[in-house]
């Protein structure tokens, strides 16, 4: 019996959706001379920090991530070789509404002081030798098994968040026409985009990222990172662990280890772009590790990143609220980390 014909479907999607992953990240990389990330792209649309061109490449992407759910969910279903993709909604019912929000929270307030844990750090850090990004896979993973241990002991965590049908229709029915009404809006500005941008980078751009969206969702949710049942059995180190998550991490940090560095040995600029975008991996300092444990104990809470919340928000009424809960968790640490490094503040707390 082969290798290939003795693992097991879950397996098997494992490292099927960690190399679509990988493909994506590194094809990024090539074309466009970007490091992926995709808490960056949500905060960066949130504040308005980007221009034009870089508003249009950014929504291309994350529309692709929530056309790889469609596809999934009108095209194959829910299931792959017997194997779901998606959660059932009674998985998430021992999830009351703070959980929701502290988790989300936390993970918010973890972007702003950290970046992407998930897609920036382990997908495309790791591969990277990156120590910062190799230290914060620790934290975050030794933080999100401790919350998962704990979490059930906490008496405000113990009201059931269940959803019943009607309610589940609404939603769906609700973000099935917002996702129209947006797809209708982003086609005549891109249409305007298209016309007014001399460059041809520019107007291939939010294609490229569009294409590159759809092959990176596609990755993510046969990896099991968009299933809170498989990333809770991944923090689960007792006798239950299911070990999906870690397969699917192997295939995209080993295959974009092998697409990284052979795009970085041997291209000196991206084939669409004048540059590499800087690499900011900056210092490994206290900061940096707050923010992954502030991950992991969301991680451990929820069961979700920031991809996965995203991405689930075409199937779940709560992962519209944790959108939320990540976007004023974001805004209130960096209003926090403001006052902090203020010179009052450290004139009046801090000694010299």
């Amino acid at each position: 019996m082969s290798f290939l014909t003795s693992i097991s479907p879950d397996v098997a999607l494992a490292l099927a959706g960690g190399f679509l992953v990988s493909l994506a990240t590194a094809l990024n990389l090539l074309v466009m001379g970007r490091i992926t990330s995709v808490s960056s792209m949500i905060i960066s649309i949130s504040r308005f920090y980007v221009n034009s061109s870089g508003l249009f490449w950014r929504i291309s992407f994350l529309l692709g991530l929530l056309n790889s759910v469609l596809f999934f969910r009108v095209y194959l279903g829910d299931t792959i070789y017997g194997i779901r993709v998606f959660d059932v909604l009674s998985s998430m019912s021992d999830l009351s509404l703070p959980q929701w929000i502290i988790g989300s929270f936390f993970i918010g307030m973890s972007t702003n002081l950290g970046g992407d844990f998930i897609v920036y750090h382990i997908i495309c850090g790791l591969p990277r030798l990156s120590r910062r990004s190799m230290l914060g896979t620790a934290i975050v993973i030794l933080f999100g098994a401790i919350t998962l241990s704990y979490r059930h002991s906490i008496p405000s965590f113990e009201n059931k968040g269940i959803i019943d049908s009607q309610t589940m229709d609404t939603y769906l029915s609700f973000i099935g026409d917002s996702f129209s009404g947006v797809y209708l809006i982003y086609i005549i500005s891109f249409g305007v985009h298209l016309i007014s941008k001399a460059k041809k980078a520019d107007k291939i751009d939010p294609l490229f990222s569009f294409a590159i969206g759809i092959i990176f969702g596609l990755g993510f949710i046969l990896s099991g990172l968009c299933r809170r049942t498989k990333v809770i059995g991944f923090l689960n180190f007792g006798d239950n662990w299911d070990p999906t998550i870690a397969y699917s991490i192997v295939a995209m940090v080993g295959f974009n280890w092998f697409g990284f560095n052979l795009i970085f040995k041997n291209v000196t600029t991206p084939l669409l772009q004048g540059n590499f975008n800087p690499i900011i991996d900056g210092g490994i300092n206290m900061s940096f590790c707050i923010g992954a444990a502030l991950f992991g104990i969301g991680w451990g809470i929820l069961g979700f990143c920031n991809a996965g919340i995203f991405m689930n928000i075409m199937l779940l009424p709560q992962a519209l609220l944790a959108l939320i809960g990540i976007l004023m968790g974001n805004t209130t640490m960096r209003y926090l980390m403001a006052i902090i490094n203020s010179p009052g503040f450290r004139r009046i707390f801090i000694s010299e």
